[in-house]
């Protein structure tokens, strides 16, 4: 079973240290299970070396266009970490819209983009705010069935709430609305 990332563990490596309890817990398992990074780039620094594992326990895929990047996400289950901070606060939950999108289940930090994501989908999610919470997070997706049931329920949400069709009608609403609250909103 493959557990997969993606991103660029160079710029994230405090999100990426909160994955080291869940990365040991995995590569005791090698038969079992392997940690996939989507994202890498040669000569920066790796995922395996983010999360302090031997690399020969990470298979990578390079960096490469996001039309190529959504065909390599080939995993069965996704990580989304955010460590607290101001930065992650305000970013988007695109990670695991992207995971949802092609029915790959997923764990995430207990971060406002996903608790926000889970709220706006009527979403439990799977949320960590502990080392230990990964790994009890994963465990229930190791069984073939809640990870395909899960996997067909995000992607379904996803289709629904958010959609292409949807975003374009997010965009439009908010560019018919009153500009002057824009502005004083943003200035705020």
């Amino acid at each position: 079973m493959r557990i997969g990332w993606s991103g660029a563990p160079w710029t994230r490596p405090d999100d990426l240290a909160l994955l080291r309890p869940l990365a040991r817990w995995i590569a005791a398992r090698p038969a079992q299970l392997r940690l996939v990074h989507v994202g890498h780039g040669e000569g920066r620094l790796s995922l395996a070396e983010a999360l302090e594992l031997d690399p020969a326990l990470v298979d990578t895929v390079p960096l490469q266009g996001h039309s190529t990047y959504l065909q390599a996400l080939r995993f069965h289950i996704g990580l989304a970490p955010l460590a607290a901070g101001s930065f992650n606060t305000y970013k988007s939950p695109i990670k695991v819209l992207e995971y949802s999108q092609i029915g790959i289940p997923w764990l995430a930090s207990d971060a406002q983009p996903y608790r926000d994501l889970c709220k706006q989908w009527h979403w439990p999610g799977r949320l960590c705010r502990t080392g230990e919470d990964w790994i009890e997070q994963l465990q229930p997706l190791l069984n073939h069935h809640k990870r395909l049931q899960e996997g067909q329920a995000l992607q379904a949400l996803c289709r629904v709430q958010a959609s292409y069709a949807s975003g374009v009608a997010r965009w439009s609403q908010l560019l018919q609305s009153n500009p002057a609250r824009l502005v004083s909103s943003s200035a705020a």
